[in-house]
């Protein structure tokens, strides 16, 4: 992976491996300074896109680590994050601290919402695929199928060919 085509990617990468061997390993290991290396190593390698899906998962790793720090068992270690899971495919029964959620497309896939709004915009790039655009269909139908009780889609003047079809089928 470290191949020096990206050396600013590349001394992030060893300083955050430097500080993860620096928390320890075993039962030596400062599980609260690691927990502190973990959640907030997404910022510090400089990626920026997918990092509120790991900032979201933060919390749960916290948890994990705590665990651990307790002596409790890996089983019980993995109970928590299956639980952590389940909650995050299936929704918990508490409030959400963030009631909306901003997502593309592909991070749809998997979730549900109450109500979902799509956004289109003719100036949105669909990749090279053309008509009658099988994967991109897919996932259009993926993207309107996430919502529990309402679905709004929001269109410009000009309808791409992608969902111009939908678009028809609605007026």
């Amino acid at each position: 992976m470290l191949d020096k085509s990206n050396p600013v990617l590349e001394r992030a990468l060893r300083a955050l491996a430097l500080d993860l061997r620096s928390a320890g390993i075993g039962p030596d290991a400062d599980i609260d300074r690691l927990a502190e290396i973990v959640t907030g190593a997404y910022a510090r390698i400089g990626t920026f896109r997918g990092q509120e899906a790991w900032l979201q998962a933060a919390p749960t790793t916290r948890r994990a680590l705590r665990l651990l720090k307790q002596r409790q068992s890996i089983t019980a270690v993995a109970e928590e994050l299956h639980r952590a899971r389940d909650e995050t495919l299936v929704g918990e029964t508490r409030p959400r601290p963030q009631p909306v959620q901003v997502m593309n497309l592909h991070q749809t896939k998997g979730r549900e919402a109450d109500t979902t709004i799509l956004l289109l915009a003719d100036s949105e790039w669909y990749g090279y695929e053309g008509e009658p655009f099988p994967n991109n269909s897919r996932l259009l139908y993926v993207v309107m199928t996430r919502a529990r009780h309402q679905a709004h889609l929001v269109v410009p003047a000009n309808a791409h060919p992608l969902w111009a079809p939908l678009i028809a089928v609605l007026d």
